[in-house]
């Protein structure tokens, strides 16, 4: 038989097929990961389409689902006959609320869990596979041409203005927002992973600070909005520093123009490693990271500046500011070794298809083997 795979999200590209098409690789950032998966998938025989398609066909073929996360069609694909095959996410507790509180009645009854660190304690009592997550990143190698010491800029941040839970108190929007926030309370109250540090709040002391300087040049959208939950004085700060929103191919060759990122992902949560902390060893620029608490064990410390080790933005500057030449070749020096390592491969975008692609191979053969019942 010939297995076709439903791709289920809530990516604005993953519906009608859209996600497929290579005209659309640039249209959203990560798209490109769809597309090398369902040419990849071609050659060992696979045939994929999105789950909005999928509900359409008037037959039951033989299916397979791979979900990232939960989405608005999950339930009708698996009740229309698809077999439950893979559950990954690639946001972190601090964004999908709601699927990490509820994971393991969201995602606990798929054949296998692509997940972060962070969650395997929760699928220890399920018979689901659990996989560690390592978010793909394209492969760009060699980096980018480095750029001489003397004449990179100072220092850079690169996010969009976007906060986890917008906090939105004007007319309606002020009963929503109370709401949301009341349940994230309650959630907070009984689990942990929804006390997670959210990062975001750093992100703006630290433009903040660094804005009361010309050499901090801020890019990404919403930064001509106000910040969610601050101060006139902090929207005033982030405007200062502003500099325009970048097209998504323009990111790393921005980076490259740049000593020093600040690299802070949305949330502190073991094993959630975006490709942020990426974008700049391959764009030979100096990550100040701030994530995953557990971060040495994926990416070796010699290889970026890890803002825990400073008590305060001022000992931060003074630190960045005083690097020698010489100190900041040896931190791209040990970034580009990385890159070329083993333990870097198992974050490419090619070795993560390669793994999904091998699940459902395995997969389909339990099912056939008559290992795997509804």
């Amino acid at each position: 038989m010939t297995p076709l795979v439903i791709l289920d999200s809530s990516h604005p590209l993953v519906r009608q097929n859209r996600c497929f098409e290579k005209s659309e690789i640039d249209a959203l950032h990560g798209n490109s990961f769809y597309f090398q998966l369902q040419q990849e998938g071609k050659k060992r025989g696979f045939e994929f389409i999105t789950a909005d398609e999928y509900l359409t066909m008037s037959h039951s073929p033989f299916a397979l689902c791979v979900t990232d996360m939960f989405s608005p069609y999950t339930e009708k694909v698996l009740e229309k006959g698809a077999f439950p095959a893979v559950c990954s996410s690639m946001e972190s507790p601090i964004i999908a609320k709601k699927f990490y509180h509820h994971i393991k009645k969201y995602s606990g009854h798929f054949r296998y869990n692509i997940q972060f660190r962070g969650t395997q304690e929760r699928f220890r009592d399920l018979k689901t596979d659990f996989h560690t997550m390592h978010y793909p990143v394209e492969r760009l190698f060699p980096p980018l041409s480095d750029t001489t010491w003397k004449n990179k800029k100072y220092l850079t941040l690169i996010n969009r203005n976007k906060r986890s839970l917008i906090l939105d108190f004007k007319g309606l929007n002020a009963i929503k927002t109370l709401a949301k926030v009341a349940v994230f309370k309650w959630w907070q109250l009984t689990d942990p992973w929804m006390r997670s540090r959210e990062i975001y709040v750093d992100r703006i002391k630290a433009i903040h600070y660094f804005s009361q300087y010309s050499d901090l040049h801020l890019y990404g959208e919403g930064w001509d909005e106000p910040v969610s939950g601050f101060s006139k004085k902090y929207h005033e700060s982030a405007r200062k520093a502003w500099k325009q929103t970048l097209p998504f191919r323009e990111k790393n060759p921005t980076l490259n123009k740049y000593r020093f990122s600040l690299c802070f992902e949305n949330c502190s949560f073991p094993g959630y490693i975006t490709e942020k902390i990426f974008d700049c060893f391959h764009s030979g620029c100096i990550p100040v990271y701030f994530g995953a608490p557990d971060i040495t064990d994926f990416v070796p410390k010699l290889c970026f500046i890890d803002y825990r080790d400073f008590k305060s933005f001022t000992q931060l500057d003074k630190f960045l500011r005083e690097m020698s030449e010489e100190t900041g070749k040896e931190y791209l020096d040990a970034a580009y070794s990385f890159l070329q390592s083993p333990e870097c491969e198992s974050f490419y975008q090619n070795v993560y298809i390669d793994t999904l692609l091998d699940l459902l191979e395995n997969y389909k053969k339990e099912i056939e083997a008559g290992r795997i019942f509804k």
